[in-house]
């Protein structure tokens, strides 16, 4: 039997930009209800306020899968969904047949999102679209267009298939700005054009065997960087020096608490990122040596894998990020990628619930998996159908289960246009540049 719990329960999770574990949020307490299989049967009956109504979705998906999603949608709202079926195996000419209601159009954007600057533009045009993926909610919820969501979603249940660390970055001053559409992971990519004769980096190592990695590619490749801007790496790795504890990203959330207490682990980081620095060759080449094919190995997001993939001809390797002990449990890096709901939206209640079918619902879910590039994009629900859509569906369905089990854990990171990034990133890039010009690394240097 599912637990449930209502967003207005979920609302007093206390939040800061880069999520710890679940241990950092009050303990939640589980109503017991029935087995949900639907977000949307769960959701209130009414399918609109109005009985037409003109929607507008900015989304990274095809038109043909967002009309899809619409039909499912306005299905289950009035009996039509097949109870046999799911978003696996629904019959699309069936979905197609159903007629909607509404018109609807669509804005295909990227699949990390529009930033603050996109949303500022859509409203001053008069544009908004009542649904939108956005990539940072902080900067997305700064513009003041974007609506909270409280007041509509308190009487949906949640089920415990959720991740809470993702539905908690979602919340900006103690209300729900938004939904967590989807997940990405930060990983490691390897060109396989640079792999020494001791073989191939597993999917699992420790930073003492990935150091060792790094030097036999540095003593077999002349003029090959192992590893490109190994700055990166530092704003993901703290846990690894802290014998595989969560931490969050860059030790921020450690550092304001108590700045003393990162002084160990930082001066560890520091080592090993200078250490792989001393990898490089006497000529590094100009330009991004990821792109000009001389650089072994980089950091990435998991849903860069597939640019990746086709940049290289499908001719690269992953591996997770390293960590102190192989036996250590995994601490995925994580970015949320939320749906909002424009404040101006016509009706913002049936956007929310609209909004809250395409994140929760298993067949929603299921049915964007079969139908979309979704490579290295997780679920923000554990549910194990749409898991296994999403193996089906990838060509890295057996690095990507790795993560199945561990979601729980992960440490919710800032995304690109979020200030925190974009500090630490220019701090770093600087520091190690030596455009700094500092000889002490200065963990102030990387707040906001």
């Amino acid at each position: 039997m599912r637990r449930l719990v209502g967003l207005a329960v979920a609302v007093s999770l206390c939040l800061c930009s880069c999520a710890v574990n679940q241990d950092e949020f009050p303990d939640i307490e589980y109503t017991s209800g029935s087995d949900v299989t639907s977000a949307t049967e769960a959701s209130s009956s009414a399918v609109a306020t109005d009985p037409v109504i003109d929607i507008t979705l900015a989304l990274p998906y095809s038109d043909s899968t967002v009309d899809l999603l619409l039909r499912m949608y306005y299905a289950k709202k009035t009996d039509q969904f097949p109870e046999d079926q799911t978003g696996s195996d629904i019959n699309l000419d069936y979905l197609s047949a159903i007629d909607l209601p509404w018109a609807v159009n669509t804005i295909q954007i990227s699949s990390e999102g529009v930033g603050a600057d996109t949303i500022s533009s859509w409203a001053s045009e008069g544009n908004m679209p009542d649904i939108m993926l956005v990539n940072d909610i902080s900067s997305a919820f700064s513009t003041g267009e974007i609506a909270l969501l409280d007041d509509y979603l308190y009487t949906l249940p949640i089920n415990d298939a959720v991740n809470v660390n993702s539905l908690s970055s979602c919340y900006e001053e103690g209300h729900i700005a938004g939904l967590p559409a989807y997940l990405s992971v930060m990983v490691l990519v390897g060109n396989s054009a640079y792999i020494p004769e001791s073989g191939v980096l597993p999917y699992r190592s420790t930073v003492t065997e990935f150091t060792s990695y790094l030097s036999s590619i540095s003593s077999a490749y002349e003029g090959v960087v192992p590893f490109a801007d190994p700055y990166e790496l530092m704003p993901y790795m703290p846990s690894a020096f802290n014998y595989d504890s969560p931490m969050s990203y860059m030790m921020l959330s450690e550092y304001e608490a108590v700045p003393s207490s990162v002084g160990t682990v930082l001066s560890s980081e520091l080592s090993f990122v200078e250490s792989l620095y001393d990898m490089y060759p006497y000529e590094v080449p100009t330009g991004d040596i990821r792109l000009s094919g001389n650089a072994a190995m980089w950091l990435t997001s998991s849903g860069k894998i597939k640019m990746w993939s086709d940049y290289y001809s499908s001719d690269i390797y992953l591996s997770l990020l390293p960590t102190s002990s192989s036996d250590s449990p995994i601490v995925p890096m994580a970015n949320v990628y939320p749906l909002c709901v424009s404040a101006t939206s016509s009706d913002v209640s049936f956007s929310s619930d609209l909004a809250y079918f395409l994140c929760f619902d298993p067949d929603a879910l299921m049915l964007i998996y079969r139908l979309e590039p979704m490579t290295g994009y997780f679920p923000s629900v554990s549910t194990p159908s749409v898991w296994d859509q999403m193996y089906l569906s990838s060509e890295n369905g057996a690095f990507e289960m790795l993560f199945e089990d561990v979601m729980d854990d992960m440490v919710v990171c800032p995304n690109g246009e979020d200030p925190a990034y974009i500090a630490v990133n220019s701090y770093l890039s600087s520091y190690f540049s030596g455009d700094a010009g500092e000889e002490e690394f200065d963990m102030g240097g990387c707040l906001p």
